[in-house]
């Protein structure tokens, strides 16, 4: 499963008498909502398998973005290890989302980037989430109103890869 998103599955709501899961939502900062009203992903992983390390440069290839139903939206959101919002010096960037200006490339992609801020060039800077200096980290995927090709996984995130220099 290397690369790949987890998934938080469809009884995230329905905790019953499952107190340890209801903990462990509720400890991670994780809406617990219904599928129908949020899907939840999320990764710490690369394409190689190896955890996600700040240093390093990694690429989101979008063929399309999360489908959503009317009023909903989806965010990208970069966080440390324990569950904050990843920020550094002046930068205040941990998210990425729906009404991000993002541009699609020749080939029909779109790519958001995760690399050090001081390696943002100015082409890539709004598709760039900067990663923390010297320190792992993990991403979160959340689509809130999420279209029925979601829910039912026809379609599905992007793998994360190691970019190229």
């Amino acid at each position: 499963d290397s690369g790949k998103w987890n998934f938080y599955s469809d009884n995230i709501a329905n905790f019953g008498k499952q107190y340890d899961y209801r903990a462990f939502c509720a400890l991670n900062y994780l809406c617990a909502e219904p599928n129908s009203t949020c899907l939840v992903y999320f990764t710490t992983k690369d394409d190689d398998g190896k955890n996600l390390y700040g240093n390093n440069k990694y690429r989101l290839r979008f063929r399309k973005f999360p489908p959503i139903k009317e009023n909903g939206f989806w965010s990208l959101t970069l966080y440390d290890a324990n569950n904050h919002f990843v920020t550094e010096k002046d930068n205040t960037i941990f998210s990425i989302n729906d009404l991000t200006e993002l541009e699609t490339n020749e080939s029909g992609y779109t790519d958001v980037f995760l690399q050090p801020a001081a390696s943002s060039s100015a082409s890539v800077a709004s598709s760039t989430i900067p990663t923390p200096t010297n320190k792992s980290f993990h991403l979160l995927l959340r689509i809130y109103l999420p279209h029925e090709a979601a829910i039912s996984g026809f379609w599905s995130a992007p793998i994360l890869t190691v970019a190229e220099e």
